[in-house]
């Protein structure tokens, strides 16, 4: 795992995990109305750089931030932050991070739960979609009809996303996509007290396919939050209004957003 620190080491420390094949700065269109104002923790997971260790679980990546975080001398956590993928290793964070944090804002996460026949359908699916993107041209890609489909047809707020995408498979093992995959498909969903889970928000837009996974996460976590996006597409919030997401997330921490 690499780790990009941006900001005053004084200022609350907030951590952006980024989502399923990109690296940190896939969530720099939104963290740089935040480095002002908090001292921002930025991972790259481990097989999403060139001649990293595979990427294998979420919970084993949690523990190497956890520890990571520890090691900084960070004593308290103003706020963790996944998308996509990375929604699943902030909810693992929440349960083997042992430093004080405030809020968990979990952005389109995948925590699906398939199996038998349908998952293997799925894991081939997703593997054909991670050598669609295996494409050097961004322009090119940017054009064809399933990422247009995936972006809601507003494809130029998404390009720095996508070229971030088609740099990080450009290395990416086929073990690494595997694991992936198990993270986003075979989500567990850890016990916790309600007290640790009225600390969740979970974000979904209603036009993303994510958004299926809230009732489980109702039914799992009944006291958390749950915030909507109407008509905006995966992650179309942060993408689309990145400024306007930022101050919503600082709204959060301030306690001051409704919920």
């Amino acid at each position: 795992m690499k780790i990009k620190l941006i900001g005053k080491r004084e200022n609350p420390a907030v951590v952006l995990i980024h989502g399923v094949f990109c690296d940190y700065k896939s969530v720099m269109h939104f963290a740089e109305y935040l480095q002002d104002d908090f001292f921002l923790v930025l991972p790259t997971l481990d097989g999403h750089y060139p001649d990293s260790k595979d990427y294998t679980t979420a919970a084993k990546q949690a523990r190497i931030l956890s520890v990571a975080l520890r090691r900084m001398g960070i004593e308290k956590i103003a706020m963790i932050h996944g998308t996509s993928m990375g929604a699943a290793v902030a909810l693992e964070m929440a349960e083997v991070c042992d430093i004080p944090t405030d809020n968990y804002f979990f952005d389109a996460g995948t925590f699906f739960r398939l199996t038998g026949v349908y998952s293997n359908i799925m894991y081939k699916k997703f593997v054909i979609l991670s050598h669609k993107f295996r494409n050097p041209n961004a322009d090119e890609l940017m054009q064809k009809r399933f990422v247009r489909r995936l972006c809601g047809g507003n494809t130029e707020n998404y390009s720095d996303t996508i070229s971030s995408v088609i740099n990080t498979l450009d290395f990416m093992t086929e073990n690494t996509v595997k694991n992936v995959f198990n993270t986003c498909f075979n989500c567990r969903l850890p016990h916790f007290d309600n007290e640790t889970a009225e600390k969740f928000i979970f974000h979904f837009s209603d036009k993303e396919p994510v958004h299926r996974c809230r009732k489980r996460l109702k039914k799992r976590y009944p006291s958390a939050h749950f915030s909507d996006y109407p008509g905006r597409d995966y992650c179309g919030f942060q993408t689309n209004e990145p400024e306007l997401y930022a101050q919503f997330l600082k709204d959060i921490i301030d306690n001051c957003a409704e919920i």
